[in-house]
């Protein structure tokens, strides 16, 4: 069962050029509201998913029960974390900054990797 995450309100705003939609989640601590961009998520509780197979293994895994946000001030002033928001955004933001090409060449290079371990999975079995 996937987590449940706080959920993300949307607003409407009307400016000179027209209407405007923007999205915010609440700091769990301070009630402050922020871009879901600024929040750093934090997972409450732990609960087991379903079975993963790893080769003759099975290992059971693990997500968070409940997942909240925090804004930077909380987060560092509560648990002493400093860092970014999260891997997420920064994989989101450089994939972003690619031009047309780059993220052509990108999908090309993953789908020849894809392509060779199902090769690889056809030569074993």
């Amino acid at each position: 069962m996937p987590s449940t995450e706080a959920p993300a309100e949307t607003h409407e705003v009307e400016t000179v050029h027209g209407s405007v939609e923007y999205e915010t989640v609440t700091c769990s601590n301070c009630r402050h509201e922020l871009q879901p961009a600024e929040a750093l998520p934090v997972g409450i509780g732990l609960e087991a998913t379903d079975d993963h197979f790893i080769g003759d293994q099975t290992r059971t895994a693990y997500t968070a029960a409940e997942v909240r946000h925090l804004c930077t001030h909380c987060a560092e002033s509560t648990l002493g974390y400093d860092g970014p928001p999260g891997r997420f955004e920064t994989l989101t933001e450089t994939i972003t900054s690619l031009s047309t090409l780059e993220r052509a060449l990108l999908a090309l290079g993953s789908l020849a990797l894809v392509g060779l371990f199902v090769l690889n999975l056809a030569v074993l079995v």
